[in-house]
């Protein structure tokens, strides 16, 4: 699911009054800037009127500490699209700091751009009580995209129909992340544009509701964020490709996203994008990619979230369940669904997993409930993870589950065992794990289950569980 890298419209130098544009009055002391499409804002201003449709972009905030209040106001781009696509052909923004600091955007709509509102390098700005919704990109699509600046907060919007990638992305390239973003009390629905087809048809979907993707994401806060109907994953961690991916060296220079926050989302609803058979969706995800260089994202906390009635799981480390986990890694871009399951593509038969998981991570205190697949799903080589205080309901297999690889043969294709079933790669699961003081009921299949041998180096204790599988899952540590 690599993306290209976002790319920076040039900005103008002067402010343009763009015909169809009505002017907009500037608050402050300073003579009146008359603003209209790909003006730059250099003063605290007040809309008037709308901007736009605007072709390109929308407008600029071009100064550092200044608050650009659009006062109820709109601004419109043109959404032309190719046709038979639903993409933008002009990679335009609706707003955009420029490498700004401290300065502040609120209380308006922001509609028809490839992306709604960027922030573009810089630090500590704020976008509240927005409305930013049906913006569509080609190479990118995203109703707001934290590129590369640090310490921004996101506070109280409503972002809705956005894509072709986010609701929300937090992205950065091989010379710096996003760092110490708070994206905190939004609305982040239906984010779910599909890619099409010269024929209007279908094909792929990408979209995410939060995405902390990098590479180099760290120390991200994402609070009480209401986040449902995503075409895949509500809330996804993981760490793009730096430098594009390369089937020989993985990511190379990727950096992992450490040490993000994830508390108290309601996360439900996820992943049900078209095409259904497409790219599939958990509530919260963290994920690697690679290998054989492999990104691993550590330290992230997901605690007191709410993750319902989701595609596949509530919460996945890891990725995958079953055939899903190891999707050909040759047309994945690197991401891992379990990554590779082997170096060299031309193994006839894949016997030792080449695996990556998501180590030293945190989910506690979560409600998981009637999801697709399971409540919390731990997936091969997630290694050195907490899971603890859990609750988990009506899922539609595990309520907490660790797996194993599947084993693939000729062509890539998943080898099925003399009764038709899925064959596993012993020794693959996750270890090292420490699941407990859980509680799980009413889930379709056990509510506690581990694939590895008497659970192998995992400490399951104190969990409440009516079901559960082998008996060591019940163990009290």
């Amino acid at each position: 699911m690599s993306r290209p890298r976002p790319r920076f419209s040039a900005v103008p130098v002067l402010a343009v009054l763009a015909l169809g544009s009505a002017p907009a009055v500037s608050a402050g002391s300073e003579p009146h800037q008359r603003l209209g499409c790909g003006s730059v804002v250099t003063e605290s201003t007040r809309l008037s009127a709308d901007i736009g449709p605007c072709a390109g972009d929308g407008l600029i905030v071009g100064a550092s500490g200044i608050t650009l209040d659009l006062n109820g106001h709109r601004v419109i781009g043109t959404l032309e699209r190719t046709p038979g696509l639903a993409s933008n052909t002009a990679n335009a923004s609706g707003i955009t700091f420029r490498m700004t600091h401290g300065s502040k955007l609120t209380g308006g709509e922001v509609l028809h751009f490839a992306v709604g509102v960027r922030i573009g390098r810089g630090s500590a700005n704020r976008i509240t009580r927005l409305n930013v919704h049906d913006n569509v990109g080609r190479d990118d699509g995203d109703g707001i995209a934290v590129f590369s600046s640090n310490e921004n907060v996101i506070q109280n919007n409503r972002v809705v129909h956005n894509g072709q990638w986010s609701g929300i992305s937090l992205l950065g390239d091989d010379t710096a992340g996003s760092n110490y973003n708070t994206v905190a009390d939004n609305v982040i629905r239906n984010n779910n544009v599909p890619m099409f087809d010269e024929q209007g048809t279908p094909i792929d979907k990408r979209d995410i509701g939060i995405s902390v993707e990098g590479p180099g994401a760290t120390h991200n806060r994402l609070l009480r964020n209401v986040v449902a109907g995503s075409g895949t994953d509500g809330v996804k961690v993981f760490p793009d490709c730096s430098n594009g991916y390369d089937i020989s060296k993985g990511c190379p220079g990727t950096v992992p996203n450490d040490y993000n926050l994830i508390r108290g989302n309601t996360v439900n609803g996820n992943g049900f994008g078209s095409p259904i058979s497409g790219a599939l969706g958990d509530g919260i995800s963290l994920l690697a990619m690679g290998p054989p260089v492999v990104s691993i994202p550590r330290h992230n906390r997901v605690e007191d979230n709410t993750a319902s009635h989701n595609q596949r799981n509530g919460i996945s480390l890891g990725g995958g369940n079953g055939q899903e986990l190891n999707k050909n890694p040759w047309t994945t871009g690197g991401e891992n669904y379990g990554c590779f399951i082997s170096s060299d593509p031309d193994d006839p038969v894949v016997d030792t997993p080449d695996l990556c998981g998501v180590t030293d991570n945190a989910v506690v205190h979560n409600r998981a409930s009637h999801n697709g697949i399971d409540g919390i799903y731990l997936g091969p080589r997630s290694d050195d993870n907490r899971i603890s205080d859990n609750t988990t309901e009506g899922n539609g297999k595990d309520g907490i589950g660790i797996g194993l690889a599947v084993r693939y043969g000729p062509g890539q294709q998943p080898v099925l065992d003399a009764n038709g079933q899925l064959e596993l790669v012993p020794g693959s699961g996750a270890r090292h794990n420490v699941l407990e003081h859980n509680s799980g009921s009413h889930n379709r299949r056990w509510d506690g289950t581990d694939e590895n041998p008497d659970c192998g180096s995992n400490v399951w204790a104190h969990n409440l569980f009516v079901t559960s599988k082998p008996a060591c899952v019940m163990g009290a540590g």
